[in-house]
């Protein structure tokens, strides 16, 4: 089975709510999702899903949900190996993490020797805010 990606994640938890309230399931394949924006009530973000040009759907979703703070994701390790920068071990990360992070969710920098790194959220990420410490292991 394939990792899922944070917009997979979104729809799945989108539709389960939906399902909870015995509603129709969208198709999530018909929408492309917007970045993601802070957003002040009972969850802590805002994005929305607007119908693709090609789809039949019509009006934009708006998604209220909690991002989680990285600092809350703990015990995470990974195998350095040659990797320099924190993007080349991000299919080590994806795999510890169980989802599929792209490029534009974590900031970029270079990996000390040793010790381990701080692995960053950018804003653009729709599931995780802040950062956390990532150990390297043998």
């Amino acid at each position: 089975m394939a990792i899922p990606t944070p917009e997979e994640k979104l729809a799945a938890m989108f539709n389960k709510d939906r399902a909870d309230n015995s509603l129709p399931l969208i198709d999530f394949n018909e929408y492309v999702f917007q970045a993601p924006a802070p957003f002040t009530g009972v969850r802590n973000t805002r994005i929305y899903a607007l119908p693709a040009l090609s789809s039949l759907y019509v009006g934009r979703i708006s998604i209220t949900y909690d991002r989680i703070n990285f600092n809350t994701v703990t015990n995470v390790s990974v195998v350095k190996g040659s990797a320099t920068t924190v993007h080349q071990l991000l299919p080590a990360i994806n795999e510890e993490l169980g989802i599929a992070l792209a490029t534009t969710d974590v900031v970029d920098a270079a990996l000390p020797a040793s010790g381990g790194f701080t692995l960053t959220a950018t804003s653009v990420n729709k599931l995780f805010t802040g950062n956390t410490t990532v150990a390297y292991r043998t």
